[in-house]
């Protein structure tokens, strides 16, 4: 048999001496157990474990207190968006697809004052509200420019 360590047999009848390990800064001896001693499944009311509730269901109390889970959660309505906000962007759309002439004008004046509600009340569609805004004055523009190149073509005659 050799001894750990050093790398020397050990004589007929030598008893291994002992090798302890520890790193830097901890000692020797093993921390005492705090739970020694406890049973965990007594059943004269000390035990670290609940008993199993006898009624199924039961561990479901109603009158139950709220401990560490806090209050049940209180349902809040989504935030509302302004239907000014939503028709601007809508209007924006469609004048510029269908019928710029009327539409596109509708959805900037809808668009300002949209924005203007969405600031006081506080509700949301103010990015919506721009997005009118936005539409109907590149719609707006467009039958401008429009009616600016037919009034040329009349005014010169070409």
């Amino acid at each position: 048999m050799w001894a750990p360590g050093t790398g020397a047999p050990l004589g007929p009848g030598a008893a291994a001496p002992s090798v302890t390990t520890s790193t830097w800064g901890s000692s020797a001896a093993p921390a005492a157990d705090p739970y020694a001693g406890i049973d965990p499944f007594r059943t004269d009311g000390t035990s670290l474990l609940r008993p199993p509730p006898t009624v199924p269901g039961a561990q479901y109390r109603l009158d139950a207190p709220t401990g560490a889970w806090g209050p049940p959660p209180v349902w809040a309505p989504p935030p509302r968006t302004d239907g000014l906000a939503v028709a601007s962007l809508v209007l924006g759309i469609l004048g510029l697809l269908v019928f710029p002439l009327v539409l596109s004008q509708v959805a900037l004046v809808l668009g300002i004052v949209g924005m203007r509600r969405v600031r006081r009340s506080g509700d949301q569609g103010f990015g919506m509200a721009v997005a009118g805004i936005v539409l109907g004055s590149l719609g707006t523009l467009g039958v401008l420019l429009l009616l600016g190149f037919f009034a040329s073509i009349a005014w010169w005659g070409v």
